[in-house]
């Protein structure tokens, strides 16, 4: 077999010609082991090209899981860009949490605020009903 016909064969040319050479060895008287030398140069190519094409595959799949890796990356600064832009802060773990935090001591406060208005007017109620009773029903004179 000559080189351009080595380097353009197929994986079954190859084995082809590693079963020739093993015919050949066990027809012939056992001090041929040229022939397995040679069966085994063929042997090691068809492995050597399995391995270059599972090496090739490999390359592809581990680009194609870089690519969506990078990918998600972008999501999800493009999704923090956004969030920010929403809620209008920081952007901090804890910034959504903290504003409706800030939000609901904000109407307890109002709602405290209201409830102590509510208070001071039952108590100039009380205090002027307290007066009344005290200084007992007013008198016209």
């Amino acid at each position: 077999m000559k080189f351009s016909e080595f380097e353009n064969a197929t994986a079954s040319d190859l084995r082809r010609e590693v079963v020739e050479r093993f015919d050949l060895y066990d027809t012939t008287r056992p001090g041929r082991i040229e022939l397995l030398w040679e069966a085994q140069f063929f042997m090691a190519e068809i492995d050597r090209r399995e391995s270059a094409w599972i090496a090739k595959r490999d390359l592809i799949l581990e680009l194609i899981i870089i690519v969506l890796i990078v990918g998600e990356l972008v999501f999800g600064i493009n999704g923090l860009a956004r969030e920010r832009e929403t809620d209008g802060h920081d952007g901090d773990a804890d910034g959504s949490f903290g504003t409706t935090t800030k939000e609901r001591e904000r109407h307890s406060r109002d709602a405290g605020s209201l409830a102590g208005d509510d208070r001071r007017h039952e108590r100039r109620g009380a205090d002027a009903v307290a007066s009344r009773v005290t200084r007992g029903p007013r008198r016209v004179v």
